[in-house]
């Protein structure tokens, strides 16, 4: 697969003013419980301007190392509305894309995008745009390496969109997440947990869009 070529990803920054800020807010809904695994086969669910709404699968992810780059912003006072979606701008047409997509070290080319926790006492959190890496494999200095830990997940796939209403079947998405979702789904979000989207080849067609996002749950 030609990453480079697909042009991975697309501009997704222009979702993350509302995403990002969606992934920070949801950490204040925590639980101090130990995840479980429960299978449940999704079901779709009311419509949305860019399709039906799939209801999650419940799985356990294991551990994800990922290496890539790091933005360290703020919750507080908005920052964040304005440093995340300059930081896949920059990441986009700075040539860092185009370089880490030619890395040997990478596993795959899915990216992900993903809002590790904050600081409780400053509001500081790390965004971090990264990619899977192959065991064994030495990261040159100038990347950031991180782990997505192993946890039970909510997995949401965005309903197949087309590219004028792809952006907002994701918005539509994350407002079902945590307006109906949550309140009703007899899970909470894991304490500490990290949540993420992940773009893969689906992200690319000219029809039928979709994206992956990931939340940590545990049962209530």
């Amino acid at each position: 697969m030609n990453s480079l070529k697909l042009g991975w990803i697309f501009p997704v920054f222009v979702l993350l003013d509302l995403i990002t800020v969606i992934g920070v807010g949801v950490y204040q809904v925590n639980s101090e419980k130990n995840p479980w695994h429960y299978d449940k086969k999704p079901i779709y669910n009311r419509d949305f301007s860019g399709g039906a709404v799939m209801e999650p699968k419940i799985v356990k992810k294991p551990a994800i190392n990922i290496v890539g780059f790091a933005n360290k912003t703020k919750s507080n006072e908005g920052e964040y509305f304005k440093a995340i979606p300059k930081f896949w701008n920059d990441y986009y047409t700075d040539g860092r894309q185009e370089k880490i997509h030619k890395e040997l070290f990478l596993k795959n080319h899915k990216e992900y995008g993903v809002s590790f926790p904050e600081n409780p006492e400053n509001g500081e959190f790390d965004y971090v745009i990264g990619l899977e890496i192959k065991k064994g494999r030495d990261i040159p200095k100038g990347y950031h390496v991180y782990t997505i830990p192993e946890a039970l997940y909510a997995v949401f796939s965005t309903p197949p969109a087309d590219e004028a209403k792809f952006i907002s079947s994701v918005q539509d998405t994350w407002k079902y997440i945590l307006n109906e979702w949550f309140p009703k789904s007899g899970y909470d979000f894991t304490a500490n947990g990290v949540n993420f989207e992940l773009y893969d080849e689906r992200c690319m067609r000219d029809t039928d869009k979709i994206v992956d996002i990931c939340i940590p749950v545990v049962k209530k």
